[in-house]
């Protein structure tokens, strides 16, 4: 899966990623060409105009399209979808044309500067063609990202502005007093047809379909947006004039730019994630670092020649817009995390998030703006933008964190897990608890992947609830399920499987796994706080689990494949999070326990593969009455490491240490259980394993294990320092001898 991953990757992210930015490249050169020639041609004042009404006409089109060009980005068109996309591009221009002819009707109330510069007669015949391609526009974007021609788009955008620059020249020799809206009318006109001709002759014919469910919450913030977006040049023009507002439509034009690098890069994420959500992550971080790259170079490059740039236009640009240019590209930086963000939401269907996030930058945004342009002219309308994209990316960067300080965990994970059982209701309805009247008790666990519920019924009887949310944790949740199958099933663990948890139901829905098993009786071991008590209680979990091993294991020499699985596959999960300078120790550790097992008779069985104290269940007297979550179970597992990992668990609850601190001491002479886990060995007819080797065996596996079941553990420098870079630095790692312990 991860090869395919790649690949797909490789094949398209890189190929529909970068297309777009070239365009975006190309299209700010482009665009930059021709506001420059409007600028030259026109005073300031009637340029502000036009921007007003280039601005209220976009706005219009996002209003008045009905989500229908994201409906068709989340479909990959197909041979058959030509009459879906038609009756698409003609509902958009019937809303198109009702809503023009409403917008120049009110616009004596919301522009009447607009009214008086251009007439209501002029207006109208502008604003119903103009409106209607421009929908088409948009309509095509959408359509040929969805088509996988993501190449298409910058030679379709570059077109466009040199097209909108020649018609201009040509609009002022038949000396059109608006020439440009008139220009970039015919320019998106020619544009689309182009466009239009070849997606239904030619592109969407190579596509498959693969219909992806629309949500009314992303249209809902997307038009927030675009109320920012569009609607603040009116503030500018109502608040402070025409010449401010042509010089916010420069600057802002330079300063969007920068926002379109990471807004395109995600245009292009969010099929691919759709694709493949196991990579999705992954493909996240890679964009955010390559929006990264490029945009903070050109924020910089602005930050110094913003007066020269802007010069180029006229002075007044200059003189009124330099420090607004420079304030509005650095928002451009924490807007890379904010479109992210929207993308992977729109892949994963996640409503909430496809409305708060814009709606949140929208509405703080355009309430700064109001209070700050009536002061601080252009300036506060380039802070409130970014303001606005910085506080929403930091939380955006906190609700995503893998670790937090446990005062800022805690209630963020109250939240997480309310919202993922409100999915799993509203995504499964009365599936998940089938069978009576369920209700959910309270939260026993859980994590940013997941969560363990207790539910109970009116008849008394208990249930434990999981939830998955995430690839790794569905994959994990899937393992457990089939596990607890095969426990049941399989004779030799014959009475033993009273200590499993019995699987009821289990199932998917909306990008969410869930399982109920029954819930044994008892307390996690954990609950026990006494030292004499948790003392019994450690012997009994040993000879519980010891028990499992007894009825299903048998003796086999360790081979090669064996100790690839066991030991160089994790010691490489710890190698990705730890500095370069302890890789030689990970590999002396590696390298003593491939020594020490090679060859050698290894008993192998049932095992539990995370056997420590939270997953043990134990009555009031302490005894041991079950074993949960069997995610990690193996039928072949070498059962050596369920008592060893339980001793190491054990032994830093009962010390209140760290586990680093317990496997340097143990590493000295084998720890004060040596004897107990070498006999446990010989009994199942394997070789002991030098306690040495034994106890780094047992860490080896307990901190890979921990870093691949959460990223919060090797994102924690406290938890790496104390519990892995301290035995890599301060444990006892000379070879041992094996024919002593033979």
């Amino acid at each position: 899966m991860t090869g395919t991953w790649l690949r797909h990757r490789t094949a398209t992210a890189h190929v529909d990623g970068a297309a777009p930015v070239v365009g975006v490249a190309s299209t700010a050169v482009a665009g930059f060409a021709f506001w420059l020639v409007a600028a030259r041609l026109y005073p300031a004042a009637m340029v502000g105009v036009i921007v007003v009404a280039l601005s209220a006409m976009q706005l219009l089109t996002g209003i008045a399209q009905l989500n229908l060009n994201q409906a068709l980005h989340r479909s990959a068109a197909g041979p058959h979808d030509h009459r879906r996309i038609g009756r698409a591009y003609l509902v958009s221009a019937m809303l198109m044309a009702a809503g023009a002819v409403a917008v120049v009707a009110a616009a004596s109330f919301w522009a009447p500067e607009l009214l008086g510069y251009a007439g209501r007669v002029p207006l109208l015949e502008f604003f119903i063609p103009a409106t209607i391609i421009w929908s088409f526009f948009a309509l095509q974007d959408s359509v040929v990202a969805a088509a996988a021609r993501g190449g298409s788009l910058p030679v379709g955008n570059v077109v466009l502005a040199l097209l909108k620059i020649m018609l201009l020249a040509i609009a002022v020799v038949w000396a059109l007093q608006d020439g440009s809206t008139f220009t970039w009318a015919l320019a998106v006109a020619a544009v689309v047809a182009c466009a239009v001709g070849y997606l239904f002759l030619r592109a969407l014919a190579d596509r498959e379909a693969t219909p992806v469910q629309q949500s009314g919450l992303d249209h809902a913030g997307r038009l927030l947006w675009s109320a920012a977006v569009h609607g603040l040049p009116l503030l500018v023009l109502v608040v402070i004039g025409p010449v401010h507002a042509a010089v916010y439509g420069i600057v802002w034009t330079i300063g969007f730019s920068l926002h379109l690098v990471s807004s395109t890069i995600g245009h292009a994420l969010t099929p691919q994630a759709v694709a493949a959500p196991e990579g999705a992550p992954t493909a996240r971080r890679d964009m955010e670092r390559r929006a990264l790259t490029l945009l903070l170079p050109a924020v910089v490059l602005i930050e110094v020649t913003a007066p020269f740039v802007l010069r180029i236009f006229g002075p007044e640009y200059a003189e009124l817009g330099s420090t607004a240019l420079r304030i509005a590209a650095w928002s451009a930086i924490p807007g890379i995390v904010t479109t992210s963000a929207i993308s992977m939401a729109r892949a994963r269907k996640r409503g909430a998030v496809l409305f708060v996030v814009p709606a949140a930058v929208a509405t703080i945004t355009i309430g700064l703006s109001l209070i700050l342009v009536p002061r601080w002219g252009l300036i506060g309308i380039a802070t409130a933008w970014l303001v606005g994209q910085s506080l929403v990316a930091t939380v955006v960067l906190v609700l995503r964190a893998t670790w937090l300080p446990p005062q800022l965990d805690a209630p963020l994970s109250a939240v997480r897990h309310a919202r993922l059982l409100a999915r799993l209701r509203y995504a499964a309805g009365g599936q998940v608890l089938s069978g009576g009247d369920w209700g959910t008790s309270r939260i026993l666990s859980g994590g940013s992947q997941g969560l363990v519920v207790a539910v109970g019924h009116q008849d008394g009887t208990d249930s434990v609830l999981k939830v998955a949310a995430t690839p790794v944790s569905r994959e994990a949740l899937t393992r457990e399920c089939t596990t607890l199958l095969a426990l049941h099933a399989n004779p030799r663990v014959g009475s033993w499987r009273r200590l499993v948890p019995e699987l009821v139901s289990d199932g998917a829905a909306g990008g969410i796994s869930y399982a109920r098993h029954t819930r044994l009786p008892g307390r996690p071991a954990t609950d026990v706080t006494d030292a004499a008590v948790q003392e019994r209680v450690a012997a009994d979990a040993v000879a519980t689990i010891s028990e499992l091993h007894r009825r299903t294991a048998y003796a086999t020499p360790a081979t090669e494949e064996h100790l690839a699985r066991w030991i160089s596959r994790r010691a490489a999960v710890v190698r990705e999070h730890v500095p370069r300078a302890d890789h030689d120790r990970l590999d002396q550790v590696e390298q003593l326990l491939i020594e020490e097992l090679r060859d050698r008779r290894v008993a192998l069985g049932w095992t539990h593969g995370d056997y420590t104290a939270p997953n043990v269940i134990v009555a009031d007297d302490g005894a041991v009455c079950g074993v949960v979550d069997w995610e990690q179970g193996d039928p072949a597992g070498p059962t050596m490491l369920d008592p060893v990992a339980f001793r190491l668990i054990a032994a830093v609850q009962a010390g209140r240490e760290e586990l680093g601190a317990v496997v340097v001491r143990w590493s000295a002479d084998g720890g004060p259980y040596a004897g107990e886990l070498a006999d446990l060995q010989r009994r199942l007819g394997a070789d002991p394993l030098h306690p040495r080797a034994l106890v780094l065996f047992g860490w080896l596996h307990v901190v890979a294990l921990s870093i691949e079941k959460s990223a919060r553990f090797a994102a924690n420098p406290v938890w790496m320092r104390r519990n892995v870079r301290m035995v890599l630095r301060d444990a006892v790692l000379e070879p041992v001898g094996r024919a002593h312990h033979r």
